[in-house]
């Protein structure tokens, strides 16, 4: 087992306080080591609310002996911290969330199907049909720009390009029959043996 995992220790209690021979008071002497078991915690969701804290000036609108129906009188001033942008406009998609969706499906190859059975096993109904929307609006929002980073790398630098081609089906593709072949094109950068030749980066220090 990895020896960086934390650790829980559990000591079974003896469940006597005197001797069942002569009556005398017991005594803890030390402890017996007898195995170790590793613990699974399945995962679980809580609800994360935002709320911004709301100060209001102790002196602004405080001057009772001011004329309320000038148009120079004080008003009463408040402050409003500011909360953080939300990964996915008028969702309730955190970042754990949608980083979870994401490996789930295209680290572990598992369908959105399985995910929204997995989720209502944990009291949550999340569609695929959301799940699949929140994917394609990372992928343009922050994976894109990468992208087009790496891109540019590989075909401004580059003396030779490797290429594959992948010919899948996909089902209930929009205008086309399902026994129709789509394909799925990735390139790398090719000379890998050459001490000068670097794998496909993108800058320390992105344009934004």
């Amino acid at each position: 087992m990895a020896a960086n995992l934390p650790v829980e220790e559990v000591i079974h209690p003896a469940g006597a306080s005197e001797c069942d021979l002569c009556g005398s008071s017991l005594q803890t002497v030390g402890k017996e080591f007898i195995r170790d078991e590793l613990v699974y915690v399945p995962a679980w969701l809580f609800v994360r609310k935002h709320h911004v804290e709301v100060l209001k000036c102790t002196a602004c609108g405080m001057d009772e002996s001011r004329d309320g129906t000038l148009p120079d009188v004080e008003k009463l001033r408040f402050f409003k911290g500011q909360a953080p942008t939300p990964m996915i406009a008028r969702s309730f998609c955190s970042p754990e969330l949608l980083a979870h969706i994401a490996y789930s499906k295209y680290v572990l190859g598992l369908p959105l199907h399985r995910l929204e059975n997995d989720f209502a096993a944990l009291g949550v109904q999340l569609s695929r049909a959301t799940m699949a929307n929140w994917m394609i609006h990372a992928a343009k929002e922050w994976l894109e720009p990468l992208w087009q980073l790496m891109k540019a790398d590989l075909l401004g630098s580059r003396r030779v390009i490797h290429g594959d081609e992948t010919v899948v089906q996909v089902l209930r593709e929009l205008g086309r029959k399902t026994t129709s072949d789509s394909r799925m094109w990735v390139y790398c950068a090719g000379e890998l043996g050459a001490p000068d030749i670097h794998p496909v980066r993108i800058p320390a220090h992105p344009p934004w």
